[in-house]
């Protein structure tokens, strides 16, 4: 509960939580992945792990975050994302790129796990939702006599067969800039123990190290700028 919270109370500093998240590693909490079905808006304590809150993505208000909650608490998980769509822009104006932002992060993994897909899938998902609130506030019916418009539509799964998923470099990217931190993956992985033999410091406590003493810190390379002296 303590990291939980702290955690929740350092959701828009991505350095800190970066930190923070890291500390859980070591210390052997885990950290449970965003999930449409799962989270809510701040981290939370589930089974003795720590659900990522969704309040930490960037791109999506803290209002159709806690719309989405609500909704999945009154009428249960959602089924797919076109069921999503639907229920969420019931309750609230949902635009395309926060859905966008919430499956690039993986929220729909226990969905779907290809994000390309999702994403393939997303403008037809929001316009047969937008379609079936429309009818369904005429009070016009399904295809069958149903209110629920289901049967009018739907979407066509077997045209996004084809699609494959991001690599993984593109999934960590992804999620580097959405959240700050890598959550499916680190693209360090591999190296984790060369560099744990390597590094004298990490990015959670060479702040702790003496004036003027020297350390060897591995990481990656983000972003170069040229700067021209006099």
């Amino acid at each position: 509960e303590y990291y939980a919270a702290l955690l929740s109370a350092n959701m828009d500093d991505k350095d800190k939580l970066a930190i923070y998240m890291e500390d859980c590693k070591r210390l052997g909490v885990t950290v449970l992945p965003p999930d449409v079905n799962s989270s809510g808006v701040e981290f939370q304590v589930e089974e003795g792990k720590i659900r990522f809150g969704l309040g930490a993505v960037k791109g999506c208000g803290r209002a159709i975050i806690e719309t989405m909650v609500r909704t999945r608490a009154d009428a249960g998980q959602f089924a797919d994302l076109l069921d999503f769509c639907e229920r969420v822009q019931e309750k609230a104006a949902m635009n395309k790129s926060t859905v966008e932002c919430l499956i690039k992060v993986g929220t729909f993994h226990s969905i779907e796990p290809n994000r390309a897909k999702l994403l393939e899938m997303l403008p037809d998902a929001m316009s047969a939702a937008a379609a079936q609130l429309r009818d369904r506030k005429n009070g016009q019916a399904g295809l069958f006599g149903d209110d629920t418009g289901i049967a009018s539509f739907s979407i066509d799964m077997g045209r996004y067969s084809h699609v494959a998923d991001f690599k993984c470099q593109e999934v960590y990217a992804m999620e580097k800039d959405l959240v700050g931190l890598y959550l499916s993956g680190h693209p360090l992985e591999n190296l984790r123990k060369s560099l744990d033999r390597q590094c004298s410091a990490n990015a959670s406590n060479y702040r702790d190290l003496a004036n003027d003493e020297m350390c060897t810190i591995g990481g990656i390379i983000t972003e170069i700028r040229e700067r021209i002296t006099r």
